[in-house]
């Protein structure tokens, strides 16, 4: 079983700011697991580092069809597929260990 492997990319330095009286700020890159571990799931630094509170993270569809999932409990993230074979068609199930689940654009909020 291998370790969860991961890369976050962003043009961003740091969060946007949406007003100086919010103090709400928005961050946004791109999440590329290329080894998603179930047993392993490591704090996502990139993105929790950038803000004293996570409010939401929101993705897209990953590049491989996955569709990630943000803890904000625990700053994790989980990565779903859908089984179209199962009774209540496209029911979303944790992935497998030890596959690339892709690359996935995302948005960021919190208080920074």
């Amino acid at each position: 079983m291998a370790a969860y492997a991961y890369a976050v990319t962003s043009l961003l330095i740091k969060p946007a700011r949406f007003g100086d009286v919010t103090g709400l700020g928005m961050y946004g890159g791109v999440l590329d697991i290329t080894n998603y571990n179930v047993a392993t799931k490591p704090a996502i630094t990139e993105i929790s580092g950038k803000f004293r509170n996570v409010v939401s993270v929101v993705f897209g569809t990953s590049d491989t069809g996955f569709v990630f999932r943000y803890d904000l409990a625990t700053n994790t993230v989980f990565a779903y597929y859908a089984d179209y074979d199962a009774v209540a068609d496209g029911a979303l199930i944790q992935s497998a260990v030890d596959l690339d689940a892709g690359a996935a654009h995302f948005q960021a909020f919190g208080l920074v």
